[in-house]
């Protein structure tokens, strides 16, 4: 049934069934941590042994699909209240309370807004609230803000994506309170609110098209420049531009982004990182999660790191370089690994890849909400649209 790593003897049936309870279930709970797959196939063994070993089963929750939130309450809602001793086996313990699951990341993408969706997360919302790592859009925040308001859900670390169109949302909300590090596009929000409230914050990426109007990017790149100011804990402040998308142009954009972030490169903490990576592969470094196969692989491993991490890296080796020719090597390099990631990735991914651009997709399935940049274009896509 389950894959055991060390050829060791064997214990008979009786000797197996001597042994102490708190023994065995030690055993269960080992045998399941080795692998998804131990623990997938001990769920099948009893019910005692699938309140078990569970938990471990659901330290990474990934919502993208109705499906999904229908698993989930299928599987971790109580399915039954009384029980008949003379059926308890010697392992039985009561259904587990949802507040003991610990789960570690969380995504929620998923790109469809029913009541019934809501109230479904609402009734396992406990589950929640263990998460360090929270990967959201804005359209879902918004949706079910009302139950995740309820419950003490702290994260640390936040993606806010923009699913189809953009959303504002509100940085005053509780979910903030605690998180240290934020990928976002957006740092203005409702009620006057903005990214340099957040009271935990000090790391900060920023995601940002390198062909914005030039109002546009002028308000840009002012408001990072306040954020630098204001917010007095922050330590690192990543703008991502995607060098691919600056060397199609000719390069003429980053010259320009530099020139009107002058007053941020002043600032040691802010780094402007020409090297963007679809959102999907950046939180899978930031989180260290792998959500795909290919991440498995040995050369993956080697250039997992975090946007702030891999920025750190861009500014070292930005400092030794002073000719525009070694320049523009290391762009390439940097852009190598992304291309590496991408090329390992995109066939594992039958869904539309997350957007954290605010553009609007043309398969966007709810009402248009008009990107105010791009008005008087028709069928706008994404650059990075997978």
């Amino acid at each position: 049934m389950c894959s055991i790593p060390d050829k060791g003897p064997l214990l008979s049936p009786d000797t197996w069934a001597n042994l102490p309870l708190e023994l065995i279930r030690e055993i269960l709970f080992i045998l399941a941590i080795l692998s998804e797959q131990n623990a997938r196939d001990l769920r099948l063994v009893s019910s005692d042994v699938n309140v078990l070993v569970l938990p471990l089963l659901f330290r990474n929750i990934y919502i993208s699909k109705t499906k999904d939130v229908a698993r989930l309450t299928t599987i971790l809602l109580p399915k039954r209240k009384n029980h008949i001793p003379a059926l308890k086996s010697r392992l039985h313990v009561i259904p587990r309370p949802l507040s003991t699951y610990k789960v570690k990341s969380c995504i929620l993408v998923i790109n469809d807004r029913r009541p019934s969706i809501e109230e479904a997360l609402a009734r396992i919302a406990p589950v929640f609230c263990s998460i360090s790592n929270l990967a959201i859009t804005a359209r879902n925040l918004q949706a079910h803000g009302y139950w995740l308001r309820r419950h003490p859900i702290r994260p640390k670390t936040m993606m806010i994506l923009h699913y189809g169109s953009p959303c504002l949302i509100n940085y005053y909300d509780p979910i903030f309170e605690n998180v240290v590090y934020l990928y976002t596009s957006i740092t203005l929000g409702h009620r006057y609110s903005d990214v340099a409230d957040l009271p935990s914050l000090t790391h900060l990426a920023v995601s940002t098209r390198h062909d914005l109007p030039e109002t546009t990017a002028k308000n840009v790149a002012a408001s990072l420049h306040a954020i630098l100011k204001e917010c007095q804990m922050l330590q690192m402040l990543v703008l991502v531009l995607d060098y691919s998308s600056l060397l199609s142009s000719g390069g003429h954009f980053l010259p320009e982004w530099e020139s009107r972030l002058e007053d941020c490169l002043s600032d040691g903490r802010f780094i402007l990182l020409p090297d963007f990576r679809p959102p999907r592969l950046e939180w899978e470094d930031i989180v260290q999660v792998p959500l795909c196969d290919t991440a498995k692989s040995a050369e993956t491993i080697q250039i997992r790191e975090s946007i702030w991490k891999r920025a750190e890296r861009w500014k070292k080796s930005l400092s030794t370089i002073s000719k525009p020719l070694e320049k523009q090597k290391l762009w390439l390099s940097f852009s190598s690994d992304t291309q590496f990631r991408v090329a390992g990735s995109s066939s594992n991914h039958h869904e539309p890849e997350w957007e954290i651009d605010l553009v609007e997709r043309d398969n966007y399935q709810h009402p248009k909400a008009s990107d105010p940049d791009l008005k008087g274009f028709v069928g706008f896509q994404s650059a990075f649209d997978g």
